[in-house]
């Protein structure tokens, strides 16, 4: 954590278990005062299909932006 962002990068191995496991990491950066990064990496010898959803605040909606696979927040 700085004066200019806050970063934070962890995994967890809940989807080891799977037939063909799954490794999961997350990073989170805060660049301060209003910008959030967040990248998931999903590792695997295996094909799979994942969902991922936010819990947003009722009068916060997304937009698609031109990168694939991001979004932006909108209030």
């Amino acid at each position: 954590s700085t004066a200019d962002f806050d970063l934070v990068d962890g995994e967890h191995d809940g989807y080891r278990r799977l037939h063909a496991p799954v490794g999961h990491r997350r990073v989170v950066v805060f660049l301060k005062p209003d910008t959030w990064f967040i990248w998931d990496l999903l590792d695997s010898a295996a094909e799979h299909s994942a969902d991922l959803a936010f819990h947003l605040q009722p009068e916060c909606g997304t937009a698609p932006t031109a990168n694939q696979g991001t979004l932006a927040l909108c209030s």
